[in-house]
């Protein structure tokens, strides 16, 4: 499909939330430009196969969030991936995003990646801990996507209010960075046809935006699990909060009944209709008998369809006959 033909196919289904999108940005002018930054996103190549609602639930999200768009930005990421309703989009949280968001609701925020080669300890001494950390820049290979992956220690986090001055801060091993990657969808081996990604993911390596931002993606990890420690009036913040929490979980969040709900509503799980539930739910002999039974289960469940809908031929049948008598 061409990029002409991609952008009258998303234009109506963007068309759709135009209102929705102005009153999260209340802004007119600010969510004209981000409908015209949505429509470039939505027609990306990457984003070609994605239906135009996951989209659309994706664009909303970032409304919702009043982040910047454009991906460059690292606010936000639109990303693709398989479900059993086709291919689907998704929001993912850049850690620019998460420190933006912070900031509005009044906490500075920085997270520094910790890699093996470094000096890093902590010593918790009451509620002033006392951090080492001494990076070893000459060792370091941060232009390396994959050395990063693979050398990455950890993320040191911390947070400091911009009025009370409070401060909290957490160190986020790999492995709790790891544990949430690998159950991302987007780091899911069946949602990859080529061979290297699959190679890739069965060595244990990243693919996609985790293999192109390692680092970035690892901040932002452990600057969500440091937010949500920390006490937060800002609804926006929360939301998104809670959001990532499903996002992270492989469920999908409905954005535009959320944005109506003022709370984050998840979209119900579609069931992979069974052979059982096909021969449950057939309507007609005609139906049913085209469904070809595999198991004792569904063979039961057939034969009683099958009495059923012979039984209502017998009724019909003896219906149209004393209607004869009477006629």
């Amino acid at each position: 499909m061409s990029n002409d033909l991609r952008i009258q196919e998303i234009k109506p289904a963007l068309l759709s939330v135009q209102r929705q999108i102005q009153s999260l940005l209340n802004d007119e002018a600010k969510a004209k430009r981000f409908m015209a930054g949505a429509l470039v996103v939505a027609a990306s190549p990457a984003l070609m196969k994605c239906t135009p609602d996951s989209i659309v639930q994706a664009c909303v999200g970032i409304a919702m969030s009043d982040l910047n768009i454009d991906p460059t930005h690292q606010h936000a990421y639109i990303i693709p991936f398989w479900s059993k309703e086709g291919m689907q989009a998704q929001l993912q949280l850049g850690y620019k995003g998460y420190i933006q968001l912070l900031f509005r609701a009044g906490w500075l925020v920085k997270a520094f990646p910790v890699f093996l080669c470094d000096e890093f300890s902590i010593k918790f001494n009451g509620w002033d801990n006392e951090v080492n950390f001494i990076p070893s820049l000459d060792e370091r290979q941060e232009g390396d996507n994959d050395w990063c992956f693979h050398n990455l220690r950890g993320v040191y986090v911390v947070a400091r209010h911009a009025d009370t001055k409070d401060e909290y801060s957490l160190f986020v091993n790999k492995s709790v960075v790891e544990k949430l990657r690998l159950n991302s969808q987007n780091q899911k081996i069946n949602q990859y046809t080529k061979p290297e990604d699959k190679a890739r993911l069965e060595s244990g390596k990243p693919v996609g935006i985790w293999q192109n931002w390692p680092v970035e993606m690892a901040q932002a990890k452990a600057i969500k699990k440091l937010a949500k420690l920390l006490p937060i009036g800002d609804s926006r913040l929360q939301n998104m909060l809670a959001a990532d929490d499903i996002i992270d979980q492989g469920r999908t969040v409905d954005f535009k009944q959320s944005v109506d709900s003022s709370i984050i509503i998840e979209q119900p799980e579609q069931i992979e209709k069974t052979q059982l539930d096909a021969i449950n739910t057939s309507k007609n002999m005609d139906e049913l008998q085209a469904i070809k039974p595999k198991n004792k289960v569904e063979k039961l469940a057939f034969k009683a369809r099958f009495d059923l809908f012979n039984a209502q031929v017998q009724t019909d049948d003896k219906t149209v006959e004393n209607d004869d008598e009477w006629s």
